[in-house]
């Protein structure tokens, strides 16, 4: 999934979930996007790593990647990984 969100003045959560309840706590792999300008992921609810900044022309993605056998999920901002741990994290 890509997506560019194009504001830096309000909070906004993009992610997938297997859950169509809609809270942000129910995202399985989300980026946070928020009104200070700066994105966190989480996963399950939970943050993962450290938040950095972000310009309105940014554009994420939250890819499942299935390669060798392991199954992965990679977050990105302009094609950069922006996981700490996106190379263990398991879908």
């Amino acid at each position: 999934m890509q997506f560019k969100i194009g504001q830096s003045n309000t909070d906004v959560a993009v992610g997938l979930s297997n859950d169509v309840k809609g809270f942000f706590t129910n995202l399985c792999y989300a980026l946070w996007l928020r009104a200070d300008g700066s994105v966190q992921v989480y996963e399950s609810g939970d943050p993962v790593g450290q938040s950095r900044p972000y310009q309105t022309d940014d554009v994420f993605s939250i890819d499942l990647i299935a390669a060798d056998g392991l199954e992965l999920v990679m977050y990105t901002q302009n094609r950069q990984p922006i996981s700490p741990n996106w190379d263990t994290t398991r879908f």
